[in-house]
């Protein structure tokens, strides 16, 4: 009972793998483990869909090969999804193998324990080991450590110049976090919080001033570490970022500017990819086709082109590949299924590799203006037919230039007068 006990604790399972029928039993708590049940298909190939597919080829080979062909007992640590809860999970799987008369196996058997927590020290102790080495190659990058017990901590030379302190004076948690701004504490006491209590790693971005009253940003990474299942010390890297964020939030405050620009402009704003794939509208050219902007993006242009101006659409593309900016009409489908006559400007769009990435529209709706200029050449046809259907000479002469117009009527009777002066 007590040995069952003590299993269950240590999270191991064992299992009996028969060869010759290629099937294999587990207990309750390997089936725990795998996220399985019994009415799950024990057999190799439900065995190695448990398996991460990381590890799926070499665990395959290792069992062909080292175990069944070359008759080693199996001895491997490997990674797997358990299929109730999709988490990864780091597994050591000794197995004894048992042979028949004629020396070949006929089963296995072995057990299967959870090393997962093991994994993840030796994963922060392989950190913190190329963390050491590289430490003094990087720059404004340092390391640290504490005890949260007792609060007393360590930490490199460099932080120490971060936050422009003497190196040898003595650190403590609650002097390290006196130097972040409000919103940055609070951000970082819930990070160390959750690192002790359930051993969650934590990697933030945060504001501190330092002891001269010198704003920076900083970029600090913990990692729990556990003996016996209980956090001793946390532990981690600091990197003085200032100059990087400084940059990234001008970018974002000039992305921004641009954005209110460009989404409040009366002209509509087309960014497409190489393939001609709509990445970018803004409102403007939305509400002239009737769509909301999500629903464009995503859209081949063509789609949203008269099918009449299709050919002619390729091969304005085919000028955009080529570095060739235009300006040309063209009719769009409204989501209604109307026309929309715009004026294009598009502008070819080239990578750092100078690669053609895709094009820039400006598009103005000129459907209104198309809609007048044929009112105004339909009166000015319906107007002609009058005029010259008029049973009396007409002559219309402008008072600045001389110039004018003249009916069928005047120019017969002006033919006529000139004749009879002859």
């Amino acid at each position: 009972m007590q040995l069952k006990h003590s299993r269950r604790v240590a999270r191991i399972g064992y299992y009996i793998y028969d060869i010759k029928n290629g099937t294999w039993e587990s207990s309750e708590i390997l089936d725990k483990l795998f996220g399985i049940d019994q009415d799950y298909r024990k057999d190799i190939t439900g065995w190695l869909e448990i398996i991460h597919p990381e590890h799926k080829k070499v665990m395959q080979d290792y069992l062909d090969i080292n175990v069944l062909e070359n008759k080693e007992d199996f001895n491997k640590e490997y990674r797997i999804i358990n299929k109730k809860d999709n988490k990864i999970y780091w597994v050591y799987g000794p197995g004894n193998l048992e042979f028949d008369k004629n020396g070949e196996p006929v089963k296995m058997f072995g057990t299967i324990q959870d090393i997962t927590q093991r994994k993840n020290d030796e994963e922060i102790l392989l950190y913190q080991k190329s963390f050491l080495q590289q430490k003094g190659k990087m720059a404004k990058v340092g390391g640290w450590e504490f005890d949260p017990v007792t609060g007393k901590g360590i930490w490199t030379e460099e932080i120490a110049l971060i936050h422009d302190l003497n190196p040898n004076e003595e650190i403590s948690l609650a002097k390290g976090l006196g130097f972040y701004s409000v919103d940055s504490r609070i951000k970082i006491e819930k990070a160390i919080n959750d690192a002790v209590e359930s051993g969650k790693p934590y990697d933030l971005e945060l504001e501190l001033v330092n002891a001269k009253g010198i704003h920076k940003w900083v970029r600090t990474i913990g990692k729990p570490s556990s003996e016996n299942g209980k956090n001793m010390k946390i532990l981690g890297s600091f990197q003085d970022i200032t100059e990087t964020k400084v940059a990234e939030l001008s970018l974002r405050e000039s992305e921004e500017k641009f954005r209110n620009i460009v989404e409040t402009a009366n002209e509509g704003i087309m960014i497409a990819d190489s393939e001609g794939v709509i990445s970018f509208v803004n409102c403007a050219l939305a509400k002239m086709l009737g769509y909301i902007q999500s629903e464009i993006i995503g859209k081949d242009i063509i789609e949203l082109i008269s099918s009449s101006e299709a050919e002619d659409f390729k091969l304005k593309m085919s000028e955009r590949e080529r570095g060739v900016h235009d300006i040309f009409e063209r009719k769009y489908k409204r989501k209604d299924g109307t026309v929309l006559i715009v004026l294009v400007s598009a502008a070819s769009l080239f990578d750092d590799k100078n690669k053609y990435a895709g094009s820039l529209a400006m598009i103005t709706d000129v459907t209104k203006m198309k809609k007048a200029e044929a009112e105004i050449h339909e009166i000015e046809g319906r107007f002609k037919t009058v005029y010259n259907a008029s049973p009396a000479a007409i002559s219309i002469s402008e008072i600045n230039t001389g110039t004018g117009w003249k009916n069928r009527l005047n120019k017969e009777r002006k033919s006529s007068i000139l004749q009879t002066h002859v």
